[in-house]
């Protein structure tokens, strides 16, 4: 080739890479879709908010290594609570007109949940609470409010199903309560146990925590010979009152967990196998036989080095919602996405998610509740069946 044809050549050369600067698009980083994630990471409620935000940043861990959303990274922006009403508020106030998000989750605590949703509904921002059971929440007929788990009345349906085949309305009960907020509600629950199936109640004990002895309190339930005993308590106070029960010899009563206190994995730390058997109900547990859940649990201990709780499950299982209800977004923006959130139809670690209208509840997944049982040191689910371990239905 002569020296004038290969001039020529470079120059049609570079003639086409200045055409293709001009018309080739700009290179950019994927984009980011904000989610703001509304938890109490102060305050008494924090232990709850930090589990769940775990369970949510692993999910986005997860969604960005596959691929995020049609190639774009999701990002979770994280505000306190603080634990109160006022602190929810102001925490959606922020994510809204500093951050400037499409879409909410979070709002544990019910009254917090309630200023999360008030607030979401004034800036017409869909928020999925995760972590709240006040029947409430779902019954205020706003439209941008969607709720993963169930409402406090629907918390026990699973364990009524499993009791109906152990007690009749010939059986008695005993309850030993903390006084106090956490007494009052778990004797409301336990009531409403008791009216669906039907035994009687013999015998009341309410104590002033802390206590590191119930000795005089269950001979007196001993004397009443009750079918059922229920504690409604904190962990540490559980854990005392079922070495002492075990110890007194309540060979044939069935034992019941009043409050979730006793049914987390902190709790068998303390318990030293003083639970075996106790029952109760739940919502999740690292056990239960939903598709994915064994998956989550395992990445969880990964990163963690400790068994997730329910906590963690909402809000994991919350930011693969989110995920799914953007990508099937009509259209990016709050009104797109809320749409989509009212079609999800999705099987999550936490179980199936599908925001239906009933009685006088308004787009409020109805997630089934859960009989679970302490069984070698492990939380195993006993009902339904259908996500019941094989070894134990």
């Amino acid at each position: 080739m002569s020296k004038a044809n290969r001039l020529k050549k470079h120059i049609l050369s570079f003639v086409i890479f200045l055409i293709w600067l001009c018309i080739a698009p700009p290179y950019s980083p994927a984009a980011e879709i904000d989610v703001g994630l509304v938890v109490p990471l102060t305050g008494k409620l924090a232990p709850a908010g930090r589990a769940v935000r775990n369970g949510a940043l692993l999910a986005v861990e997860e969604i960005n290594q596959t691929g995020g959303i049609s190639g774009n990274r999701l990002h979770a922006v994280i505000t306190d609570t603080s634990s109160s009403p006022a602190g929810a508020a102001a925490a959606v106030k922020a994510l809204v007109e500093e951050e400037r998000v499409l879409v909410l989750a979070g709002g544990c605590g019910s009254s917090s949940a309630l200023a999360a949703g008030f607030e979401a509904e004034e800036n017409q921002i869909p928020l999925l609470v995760t972590t709240a059971a006040d029947d409430r929440i779902t019954e205020q007929g706003w439209q941008n409010l969607f709720r993963l788990n169930a409402p406090a009345s629907e918390h026990t349906k699973a364990l009524e199903g499993y009791l109906s085949g152990l007690v009749n309305r010939n059986s008695t009960a005993a309850v030993i309560f903390e006084r106090g907020p956490l007494g009052d509600y778990g004797l409301k629950r336990f009531f409403r146990l008791q009216r669906r199936l039907g035994f009687r109640i013999i015998s009341r004990v309410g104590y002033d925590p802390p206590r590191d002895d119930f000795r005089e309190e269950i001979l007196r339930i001993k004397g009443a010979d009750p079918d059922i005993i229920c504690f409604i308590c904190r962990a540490h106070e559980g854990a005392v009152l079922l070495r002492q029960v075990k110890e007194a010899g309540f060979e044939s009563s069935v034992l019941l967990a009043g409050t979730g206190d006793l049914l987390t994995p902190a709790f068998r730390e303390l318990e030293g196998g003083a639970a075996e058997g106790l029952l109760g109900a739940a919502w999740w547990v690292p056990h239960v036989g939903y598709p994915g859940a064994a998956i989550f649990r395992e990445n969880f201990i990964r990163r963690h080095n400790t068994e997730p709780d329910y906590w963690s499950a909402q809000g994991y299982s919350a930011m693969w919602v989110v995920a799914d209800a953007i990508d099937r977004a009509d259209k990016l923006d709050r009104a797109g996405i809320r749409a989509s959130l009212e079609k999800t139809n999705l099987m999550t670690a936490y179980g199936p998610v599908k925001f239906e209208d009933y009685v006088h509840k308004k787009r409020q997944n109805r997630l089934p509740s859960l009989a679970v049982r302490w069984q070698r040191g492990l939380l195993r689910v006993v009902w339904p069946r259908n996500v019941a371990e094989e070894s134990i239905r």
